[in-house]
């Protein structure tokens, strides 16, 4: 019970012990000033929050390195994340050692770590060979199977089950992929590859039972000896035409191939990650082959090209099917590619980039080739990194709810990007997310179950960030890192952090673009980086790595739950060299006392911040929405401010800086007659 220094009022509250539920006896105050009620957890909303939403932040490893590389998670929050060792000491846990031999640092081997939803460790599955083996990406079944694929240049690498396409090594380097049951089991494993140089980078799982379907994609420089298969009226080239050209497959429930084909013209083509629907089947990944298909009206359309060309395709979708059919510059373009689940034919293919360079490749080996791709509410996601400066990327938006951040606030520096599909191949936004100056790498998206969320990590070092006055608005200053605290309950850092590179999470609501939390995540100047995002209707999990952590200055670590030692909680860490890092936030509240309509409704109003001190930001949840009048009352039902529009506007931006502190409700009406309340806290 707290005793409120300016009104005197005390906080009398009991609860009835069976649930949530508590009850607050208001007594007696002064009822010529506001009372407001706020239950939070204890935090200024403007300042650094370190547990705000942070739930569990462990280090992993042993007196090696050890990197964390991508995280899938079930509807209970179980987890599973998955990475690369070379610690001789690693943690050892109940589980399957695929390949038994002791682990030295002259080898790097893979593993599969598993945790309940309370983070304890159920079961750890190592695995490689004598060589070095990394993970590229991880998917998880209806049935807690987990898909696994990356590379290896160990011949002695799989040939533990029966199940698979190839088990013999081919090249200097093969890509692989493995399917553990729920118990780490192997179910299948194989090599990838032909008598190059391979690369197994995405993997995605669709369906159930005898119709479950994988996709695999990746990159090939020798078809000799590739896993290459027709289907009748699939799309397939048989021959590489460039330097090196990406790949698609696809595998059957009992791990058998289906269809496999090459994909390219006559530069260097690289499949990063990989989408499997009900009807189609998305990929991402980067291209420098400079001349389209398109670009010779005697090509065939949709299909491979013999002559070398880029096989974009334009069999158009709908009117305004995006569809860039120039090569925008640079060492390489992005590529969006989609094929028919049905027949495997190519339906979608163009070119994503501007004058300057998408980039995949990796920052540090810690890192995850990109673009990366998620889907969400039948739309399509594209996140990656780009050097373009200019205004020749596809930066687009036709909505003023929209996060829009374009050339002119980001010049000078690469950028991460952000666009949205629709399930016309639309292009319905595009924006850059960054500042001016420093380095910035995105290396995955995810969306939630629902679909009303996208998040996205990587890693930064900006010369500076965004202040509170600026929250989950486009910065002003060109050179700030945008931030956002949306409901103010989420986990929050906000200092810029030196010239080491620390990692950043963000969310945007899929609904309206905008964005709903942005934060820096490492709380000291080391170089480190989030490598996998995935998200259940409350938990966020993300995995990544640490470089020379200093145990004077940890990382933000905590212990899930300190009375439990059988919990998993490394709160130091062995050696010079890096540990993987894992984390859970708690993200019911990324979108809690934002709208006071339903988020779903289109005819919304969303105010941020709330709470707030000094302003704050009015938006209409429906684009086409115009605002006619606007009214803000106290809580007695006083009129304080009123505003009337002659122009069309569905943002407007409010000074509160001389209205007292208290509960003040909004009424706005609308160009459809409608009336659409709202409230805040002026603190």
């Amino acid at each position: 019970n707290v005793i409120d220094s300016i009104t005197g009022w005390t906080a009398n509250w009991q609860t009835n012990g069976a649930d949530s539920t508590y009850k607050f006896n208001i007594g007696t105050y002064d009822s010529l000033k506001a009372l407001v009620i706020q239950v939070d957890c204890g935090k200024n909303i403007f300042n650094n929050t370190p547990l705000a939403s942070l739930e569990w932040s462990t280090y992993f490893g042993g007196i090696g390195e050890e990197i964390f590389v991508d995280v899938a998670n079930n509807s209970s929050n179980y987890i599973w994340a998955g990475g690369q060792s070379n610690s001789p000491n690693f943690p050892s846990w109940n589980g399957q050692y695929i390949y038994n031999n002791v682990n030295t640092a002259s080898s790097q081997n893979c593993f599969i770590a598993k945790f309940d939803n309370i983070a304890q460790p159920l079961w750890l599955a190592y695995f490689g060979g004598s060589g070095l083996e990394n993970i590229n990406e991880i998917a998880l079944d209806y049935k807690d199977n987990i898909y696994i694929v990356g590379n290896t240049n160990s011949s002695d690498f799989t040939n533990v089950t029966n199940n698979g396409i190839n088990h013999s090594f081919q090249g200097n380097q093969d890509g692989f992929f493995i399917v553990l049951d729920n118990e780490g089991i192997p179910k299948c494993d194989s090599y990838i590859g032909g008598n190059g140089i391979d690369c197994a980078n995405g993997i995605a799982v669709y369906g159930a039972g005898p119709s479950l379907n994988m996709a695999i994609v990746g990159q090939t420089e020798d078809p000799t000896d590739f896993p290459l298969l027709n289907a009748s009226n699939s799309y397939y080239q048989s021959s590489i035409k460039g330097s090196s050209d990406a790949f698609i497959m696809r595998l059957g429930y009992s791990c058998n191939n289906i269809w496999c084909t090459l994909y390219g013209g006559d530069g260097v083509e690289d499949f990063t990650d990989v989408e499997l629907g009900s009807t189609n089947i998305i990929t991402c990944g980067i291209t420098s082959s400079t001349d389209p298909a398109s670009s010779h009206p005697i090509n065939p359309i949709c299909a491979p090209q013999n002559d070398g060309t880029f096989p974009n395709c334009i069999c158009t979708l709908s009117a305004n099917t995006y569809n860039q059919t120039v090569y925008g510059g640079g060492n390489n373009d992005a590529m969006l590619v989609v094929f028919n689940t049905t027949d495997n034919s190519l339906i979608w293919s163009t070119y994503f980039g501007g004058s300057s360079e998408e980039n995949s490749g990796w920052h540090y080996n810690a890192n995850r080739k990109t673009p990366r791709i998620c889907l969400a509410n039948g739309n399509i996601y594209i996140a990656g990194t780009t050097l373009t400066t200019g205004t020749s990327f596809p930066v687009f938006s036709n909505n003023s709810n929209d996060y829009f951040q374009d050339d002119y606030h980001a010049p000078n520096t690469d950028n991460f990007y952000i666009s949205k599909f629709n399930s016309l191949k639309e292009r319905n936004w595009c924006t850059f997310y960054g500042g001016n100056g420093g380095k910035y790498y995105l290396n995955d998206i995810c969306s939630n179950p629902d679909g009303n969320s996208i998040y996205i990590t990587g890693h930064a070092n900006p010369v500076s960030v965004a202040s509170f006055m600026n929250y989950c608005i486009l910065p002003p200053n060109q050179n700030e890192f945008p931030l956002c605290n949306y409901s103010g309950l989420n986990y929050m850092e906000i200092d810029p952090g030196g010239p080491f590179f620390r990692t950043f999470i963000a969310s945007f609501n899929t609904n309206t673009n905008s964005l709903l939390w942005s934060t820096r995540f490492g709380y000291e100047s080391l170089w480190n980086t989030n490598n996998g995002i995935c998200a259940s209707a409350n938990k966020l999990f993300i995995c990544g790595y640490i470089c020379y952590a200093n145990t004077n200055s940890p990382y933000n670590l905590l212990d899930f739950n300190n009375t439990n030692s059988n919990d998993y909680f490394q709160n130091s860490v062995s050696g010079n060299n890096g540990h993987g890092i894992l984390t859970r936030f708690n993200i019911s509240n990324i979108l809690s006392n934002v709208e006071e309509n339903s988020i779903n409704s289109n005819d919304n109003i969303l105010l941020m911040p709330n709470p707030t001190t000094d302003f704050i930001n009015i938006n209409l949840g429906d684009k086409n929405s115009k605002f006619k009048n606007l009214k803000i009352f106290d809580n007695t039902g006083r009129l304080i401010r009123e505003f009337n529009f002659t122009n069309s506007v569905n943002f407007f931006k409010i000074d509160l800086s001389s209205i007292k502190a208290g509960l003040y409700f909004i009424q706005a009406s609308i160009d459809k007659g409608l009336v659409i309340t709202g409230k805040f806290i002026k603190q």
